[in-house]
């Protein structure tokens, strides 16, 4: 029996993902990424202004058999741009496949991607997409399942100083740092809710010292906010 060999582009860009999950292209937005994807890439030895810069857009040509798995994707993105294993695994990106307009996750390694293919173009296309969290300084605290972030790039949203509470992959809460009410999202459990509200109060002034020096929103008076004339930081 002879295997019909297909020829497929892949066509591989970076997207930006704001707080309100629109996904948009926008070098400058993005001009230093990440903390975390800034670490992974120079633990690998890359320099990442360089490295994004010059992934923002690329094309390249494979030839597959009967099925082109999620699997042999990362293969392929590994050999052509250098996308490390660690930033395919990482929790604070993801990687999608475009679909008739659509980002669709990619899960399930063993999935076969050519149902996804523009089958119109030839070759036949995959649209493959690295979606990078939005700017997050980095990690301020964490505890058990519960990290809490910064983001460096607030523009002003939510209009209130506030934190960012991951505790699953691509799984988030927004929380109010003064009063701890929930901004954004929801906790599977109360459990889970109250532990980070406890979080928040032992390590409010913390807190309150990442947002006021490494985020782009209005600086926050912590005395003031809470009505009190002195605090002392741990």
């Amino acid at each position: 029996m002879v295997l019909k060999r297909q020829s497929i582009m892949i066509s591989f860009r970076i997207l930006c993902r704001n707080l309100i999950e629109d996904y948009y292209v926008s070098p400058e937005y993005c001009a230093i990424p990440f903390h975390d994807f800034t670490r992974i890439l120079k633990n690998s030895g890359f320099d990442p202004v360089v490295w994004y810069k010059n992934n923002l857009y690329k094309q390249f040509g494979v030839v597959t058999f009967s099925s082109f798995t999620a699997r042999r994707l990362k293969r392929v993105l590994k050999e052509k741009i250098s996308l490390q294993a660690e930033l395919l695994n990482s929790t604070y990106v993801g990687l999608y496949i475009e679909y008739k307009g659509n980002l669709y996750e990619i899960c399930n390694d063993n999935v076969n991607l050519l149902k996804y293919c523009n089958k119109e173009l030839k070759p036949w296309t995959i649209s493959t997409v690295l979606v990078l969290d939005d700017q997050p300084e980095g990690e301020a605290y964490s505890e058990g399942s519960l990290h809490f972030y910064f983001h460096s790039k607030e523009q002003g949203r939510h209009h209130k100083p506030h934190v960012h509470v991951k505790y699953g992959p691509g799984l988030e809460v927004v929380m109010d740092l003064i009063t701890g009410d929930v901004l954004q999202g929801e906790f599977p459990s109360s459990r889970l809710l109250t532990k980070a509200r406890r979080i928040i109060t032992d390590k409010r002034a913390l807190f309150i010292e990442w947002w006021n020096t490494k985020t782009d929103g209005l600086n926050v008076d912590i005395n003031y906010a809470l009505g009190i004339t002195h605090l002392h930081k741990e």
